[in-house]
């Protein structure tokens, strides 16, 4: 054993801790709570998926040995953004063979994503490249996080928005129809009441300035002033 030992060089230790580094790395994105890719520029395939990314994609590891392309984890309206992105950082860097200078920022996207089961959803990424030995980009590496829900809340809100905006323009709408009696120049209001047409020009101004923070509270408010 002694003898073993002292036969081993330099090179065996540096291997050895390359091969460490490199074991550590694989379990670091393996075990990473986001989904990760990794794709060749040139085929335009995947070729490597983590755990989380198996799960949110559908796919096993076998079908990662037979082959993914990008055409099954896009949504098909998403892969022309998606080669215009890339391009847009890489093209100029792979066309001349000159090495690729990075931003230095780290630029979010939201994407139209693909299951195995054809399923559809929104994901956000942030995507960094791998260069070659002469420093020309030939892979990306893209981590992935399901926004499907956020993108819904947000649709949701943006809808009441615009119920609100028309309930207001609908208040007032009614409020200019209201009768005016030419002799006293006062306004009827609900329930047949008649108010001065100042005090209702004042009541009207208010239903288009008021804006409370809270959505049920703006409707509230708007009805009121509205009548």
């Amino acid at each position: 054993m002694g003898a073993a030992l002292r036969g081993r060089g330099p090179n065996d230790a540096g291997n050895q801790a390359v091969a460490e580094a490199e074991r550590k790395l694989e379990e670091f994105r393996w075990n990473l709570p986001d989904a990760f890719i990794e794709g060749d520029l040139q085929s335009f395939r995947v070729v490597y998926l983590n755990r989380m990314a198996l799960i949110l994609f559908g796919f096993n590891e076998d079908d990662l040995r037979a082959g993914i392309s990008a055409a099954q984890v896009f949504a098909a309206d998403e892969i022309p953004r998606v080669v215009q992105l890339v391009n847009g950082f890489t093209a100029r860097s792979r066309a001349s063979g000159e090495p690729y200078e990075r931003t230095g920022t780290q630029d979010l996207y939201e994407q139209h994503f693909r299951r195995k089961d054809g399923s559809l959803f929104w994901g956000e990424t942030q995507t960094s490249f791998v260069l070659d030995e002469h420093g020309v980009p030939h892979r990306l590496r893209t981590l992935v996080r399901d926004i499907t829900q956020r993108r819904t809340r947000d649709a949701e809100r943006e809808q009441r928005i615009a119920d609100l905006e028309r309930s207001l323009a609908e208040a007032s709408a009614r409020a200019t129809e209201r009768a005016i009696c030419p002799m006293c120049h006062r306004v009827e209001g609900p329930g047949g009441v008649w108010t001065d047409l100042q005090a209702h020009a004042v009541q009207v101004a208010k239903a288009m300035s008021f804006e409370p923070a809270c959505p049920d509270c703006r409707r509230t408010a708007r009805q009121q002033f509205a009548g």
